[in-house]
């Protein structure tokens, strides 16, 4: 992943690609800061979350997921939106912009 908004609002640690788990690394060394358990890191809440697509349950079907809020370290998960079926009909999108 490029692009500023792949920059934590402090400079120093930058979102990585997707797949399960995730990681954030330091924009100065190159070393991992943390892994998360999510299928994708989406954009920087503040300097330590990050809002991401979070699997349900053990991650059996990449398509059952919903938004989460989660820190760098991968510790601490918050559910933000409910899981659905990403790939059934009539599925809905969210949408992020800046504010």
């Amino acid at each position: 992943m490029t692009g500023i908004s792949a920059i934590s609002p402090n400079g120093r640690l930058v979102l990585g690609d997707d797949g399960l788990p995730t990681k954030i690394t330091e924009v100065g060394t190159g070393q991992v800061a943390g892994r998360q358990r999510v299928l994708q890191l989406h954009a920087w809440a503040d300097d330590e979350n990050v809002i991401a697509l979070g699997c349900a349950g053990k991650c059996e079907d990449e398509f059952n997921n919903g938004l989460v809020l989660v820190s760098v370290d991968g510790s601490r998960m918050t559910q933000l939106a409910a899981n659905r079926d990403s790939n059934g009909d009539g599925a809905w999108r969210w949408v992020l912009t800046p504010r």
